[in-house]
């Protein structure tokens, strides 16, 4: 890694297409400006790095599977059934989500 250090307004070229400028130093902040081509895409460290955690945790399968699933249905059938008394009314298929024909 190469440290550099620069004041307000000074900049730092990478390349002949990248500046990278210290706008002002604030307290524990310091703001920068970078010019570069649209084509180069600049991110924050940080949020690449949520980013990559979100992702590997996507990939994990999940430990309760479809088990999980079963229980959180039965669970929400048997609390309408307490609620209203009857049994909820069987979901329906796909049908349900379809836009009306136009008249």
């Amino acid at each position: 890694m190469l440290v550099l250090t620069r004041q307000v307004e000074e900049d730092i070229r990478i390349g002949e297409d990248i500046c990278v400028r210290v706008l002002s130093v604030q307290g524990g902040q310091v703001r920068i400006g970078i010019e570069a081509p649209p084509q180069i895409p600049i991110y924050r460290g940080e949020l690449l790095a949520a980013v990559e955690r979100e992702n590997v945790a996507a990939s994990r399968p999940d430990p309760g599977g479809t088990k999980g699933l079963r229980s959180a249905a039965k669970l929400a059938a048997s609390a309408a059934k307490a609620k209203t008394g009857q049994p909820p009314a069987p979901a329906k298929g796909p049908e349900v989500y379809r836009k009306r024909p136009p008249r």
